[in-house]
């Protein structure tokens, strides 16, 4: 892996004279990047993983290159940073593609339910999965296949927490209950699951999800407890399902290809070593928000955590099942729009595995692979 070896490395004057022409013209006329993100500035996407990155690459750089920050939707709003980035409005953003199935319908592979796993884990196995080099789609890499094909570069950040249901109110003490519940989701992913266990979704970004539980339109959702304080739930939610894991939602910061190659080779390397000298510490600080925002809730907000094991053996056996539905489901959607489901679903299982987590039991065991 590189470190801060590779950074350290390059001098400063060096990247001075490569980025701007000769170190007089750098120190005084620096390459301005404009990064963009439809979260708000307190989120701990921005600050735990875009901040230090663009900290350290103006670092790295001697000043050579420095960014222009804009937060909360203020230049660009969620789901609007492909065209943002393709008509040179902005020269990063802080990408959300899951929001996107239409256009970017593999990164789902990251919200498939794992047995176990945490924010460290799954920001590796992302990192590792978007870097791999394994020509398993049509000839291509994942990156060349989900991103490069639309003349995009992807820097993969790190992912959140493990994504747990939480609700207002019910203890999902049964199936009826099950049954009853309309819940927030992320992705198509978790569309699945909850028709698996026979509840209903409502697919919004987690940043409307404080007014619609508000108004009783839905009786939770599913988020990585982590992420709660981003957006004021960690008062709503009583009651959080514990001992199933949800998968993970994926972070990246993206450029045009075209905006990326005109870099100087020497800053791109530095730009990719700040991603390695940055994500681990990011993904440890999204699970210890995890640990306060859990006792938080416990002692300020009288919620509860449930583990799946003290439900009924009806109610458990129900979610239980789910877990297998979603990834044979999603699998199957995929290739049956001519994409490579499998590939994807088969490729994140290995990422999950060698990282260190565990996936369910009995998944990906029809056909091939």
């Amino acid at each position: 892996m590189r470190r801060r070896l590779v950074a350290s490395a390059i001098a400063a004057l060096s990247s001075l004279v490569l980025v701007a022409g000769c170190s007089a013209e750098a120190e005084s006329d620096p390459l301005v990047l404009r990064v963009a993100s439809g979260l708000s500035s307190q989120n701990l996407a921005w600050t735990e993983g875009v901040v230090p990155w663009m900290e350290e690459v103006e670092k790295a750089t001697g000043g050579a290159v420095t960014f222009q920050s804009f937060t909360g939707g203020e230049l660009v709003e969620l789901k609007g940073e492909t065209h943002a980035l393709q008509t040179d409005v902005i020269d990063i953003a802080l990408f959300l593609p899951t929001y996107q199935p239409d256009q970017y319908p593999l990164v789902e592979v990251s919200m498939l339910p794992l047995k176990q796993s945490d924010a460290v884990v799954g920001s590796e196995a992302w990192k590792n999965f978007v870097e791999s080099d394994a020509e398993v789609y049509d000839g291509m890499t994942f990156h060349e296949w989900q991103f490069g094909s639309k003349g995009l570069k992807a820097i993969p950040l790190h992912t959140t927490g493990e994504y747990s249901i939480a609700t207002t109110g019910s203890d999902m003490s049964s199936v009826a209950e099950l049954k009853s519940l309309k819940l927030r989701a992320a992705s198509r992913v978790q569309n699945i699951t909850t028709d698996a266990f026979s509840g209903s979704t409502v697919s919004i970004p987690n940043a409307e999800a404080f007014d619609a539980l508000s108004r009783g339109t839905i009786d939770g959702g599913f988020a990585s407890v982590a992420d709660w304080p981003n957006y004021g739930l960690q008062d709503l939610y009583q009651t959080t399902l514990t001992g199933m894991n949800f998968g993970h939602f994926n972070l990246n910061l993206m450029m045009t290809e075209e905006k990326w190659n005109s870099l100087d080779p020497e800053v791109r390397t530095i730009m990719e070593t700040a991603i390695e000298d940055t994500y681990v510490d990011a993904s440890t600080v999204w699970k210890d928000q995890g640990t306060a925002t859990k006792e938080y809730n416990e002692t300020e907000a009288g919620g509860e955590f449930i583990d799946i094991s003290t439900l009924p053996p009806e109610v458990r056996e129900q979610l239980e099942g789910s877990v297998v539905t979603t990834w044979d489901e999603w699998t199957a959607m995929l290739e049956e729009q001519g994409l490579p489901g499998r590939e994807a679903a088969e490729e994140w299982r290995q990422a999950i595995i060698d990282a260190g987590g565990e996936v369910p039991d009995g998944i990906l065991e029809n056909g091939e692979g």
